[in-house]
């Protein structure tokens, strides 16, 4: 079979090898489809700025059909189709009991431990996910960003109901319209608006998802208290750029004690925090999608046409480093690249 390896930055190779054999509770997976995540092209290039090791079997969304499973207890069959977990946790800590994504032991496939860019993997069925024979495999690899944007959501829907509601979202990404979607097609939130300062992707969101996208670059004066508490209208905020003038952004944008979730993990983060402790926010990060990927799989299932949009670009696995050092042209956005491993009527999306 043939996988995809990092085996230092700069260098991805397509290497041979055996498949591999099953241990108890796993399965073999046939890998479909490979969705590239930002951390992919960060360990390409060497700047990824978490845990990570090389050499690595890269891929943590994906898609594939089962071949085999190694016991008759198991609740997987082959010829289902499947997605998976990016954590790899022990559901025995402390902190699995509170939120598995934060287990002490965890591991993360395609960035501490190989990940899914191969022809076959197998994997523990405790992180395998079973989706509808009709889903297709291109969209089915996008339930891992869009159970990350979920698990962010959860979090902010425990302490705000959203009846009524408006969210803000800051950074027109991936994850930002996964958030999106979510907000617009399962929670039925009416005003939901973008804050994407990319002119042309701002155009590219609102022709391809109808979104309300705001591209002005804001600037904010704090010469009272009367400005500060006045101006803002947004109930909750999800910061999906990883940068510091987007924490900014969705401070300012905030009602007092509005609530404000982060998902990036930026680096060198420089922003003024007088904003939250002014307007009493209150602020959450959120890591990971575990736990809800159940749900996620059958948005897909109910929305696929709509979020198969967020694919841009789609490659042969044998074409993996020209999908990573793709420059996109100009008014070109880029969303989501996959590779696949098998072109069929099931492994669709733009070429």
């Amino acid at each position: 079979m043939k996988k995809i390896v990092y085996k230092k930055p700069g260098c991805v190779v397509i290497e041979e090898d055996e498949i591999p054999k099953l241990k108890e509770h796993e399965v073999l997976v046939e890998v479909q489809c490979v969705s590239l995540c930002g951390s992919d092209y960060k360990l390409y290039n060497g700047t990824y700025d978490a845990p990570h090791t090389y050499p690595l079997v890269m891929g943590h969304e994906w898609s594939g059909i089962i071949v085999t499973v190694n016991d008759d207890e198991n609740e997987f069959h082959p010829g289902d189709r499947v997605t998976g977990e990016c954590s790899m946790w022990c559901g025995k800590c402390p902190n699995c009991q509170e939120d598995k994504n934060l287990c002490a032991h965890i591991e993360k496939f395609g960035i501490t431990r190989d990940g899914f860019a191969a022809q076959y993997q197998i994997m523990d069925r405790r992180f395998l996910h079973k989706a509808e024979t009709q889903t297709d495999y291109d969209v089915l690899a996008l339930a891992e960003p869009l159970a990350v944007a979920l698990h962010g959501i959860q979090k902010i829907r425990k302490v705000c109901a959203f009846t009524g509601k408006k969210a803000a979202i800051i950074g027109g990404g991936s994850i930002g319209v996964c958030i999106y979607l979510l907000l617009k097609n399962y929670y039925k939130i009416k005003d939901v608006v973008i804050f994407e300062t990319d002119k042309e992707k701002a155009i590219f969101l609102r022709e391809t998802f109808d979104a309300e996208v705001c591209s002005d670059n804001m600037l904010w004066e704090n010469g009272s208290y009367q400005s500060i508490y006045q101006k803002q209208e947004f109930d909750m905020a999800f910061e999906a750029s990883g940068t510091s003038n987007g924490i900014i952004t969705a401070a300012h944008l905030l009602k007092i004690q509005g609530n404000l979730c982060l998902y990036g993990l930026g680096k060198d983060y420089q922003a003024d925090m007088k904003i939250i402790v002014l307007k009493g926010l209150h602020v959450t990060g959120t890591i990971g999608g575990s736990g809800e990927f159940e749900t996620v799989v059958q948005f897909i299932g109910e929305n696929s046409e709509r979020i198969r949009k967020l694919i841009t670009k789609r490659y042969c696995f044998k074409e993996i480093k020209t999908a990573l050092e793709h420059t996109p042209k100009e008014n070109e956005p880029v969303l989501k690249q996959q590779i696949y491993f098998r072109k069929d009527e099931n492994n669709r999306g733009k070429r």
